[in-house]
């Protein structure tokens, strides 16, 4: 069961980061497949148990069927570790998805990836959201459940050439 699964629910974004690896493509028509929950559920039958899912994209919080993706994965994967990275825009559908996932799977490793990427200017700059800093650091993510998920902060030290 050495199996770790990398899934990108979509390529939409609100942010426009500069270090990000598909900067110029998000949110570009070419790019916008979608994945739907019966993609999902097909790849979670193919791959069976796995050990570590993590989300990317875009910002996979915008998917508004994230749950319905991820039902099949949680359900016949059983992931013990679950990463979920976050630009912290939108705190309350960061919470209804970790609540998801915890209900789902209760005994599993749920890290919400939160960046900042230097004072207040410097985020908002590298992000292309202006008040971003503000509102993430207003909105950082508060314990889902009684049962304390772990979050991870990081805070990139990049120096973006743009």
């Amino acid at each position: 069961m050495a199996r770790s699964l990398i899934l990108f629910p979509t390529s939409v974004c609100d942010s426009r980061c500069l270090h990000c690896f598909y900067y110029e493509a998000v949110d570009a028509p070419k790019n916008r497949t979608r994945l739907l929950p019966a993609d999902t559920r097909k790849l979670a039958v193919a791959m069976g148990r796995i050990k570590d899912l993590s989300l990317s994209g875009g910002e996979p919080i915008l998917r508004h069927d994230l749950e319905a993706l991820l039902e099949p994965i949680l359900r016949i994967g059983r992931p013990r570790s679950i990463t979920l990275p976050t630009g912290g825009l939108h705190a309350a559908r960061v919470e209804r998805a970790a609540r998801f996932i915890l209900r789902m799977l209760p005994e599993t490793h749920l890290t919400i990836s939160l960046s900042f990427d230097g004072p207040p200017e410097a985020h908002d700059r590298i992000r292309g959201v202006p008040g971003a800093y503000p509102k993430q650091r207003r909105r950082t993510i508060c314990s889902p459940t009684s049962r304390s998920p772990v979050f991870s902060i990081s805070s990139s030290s990049r120096r973006c050439a743009r």
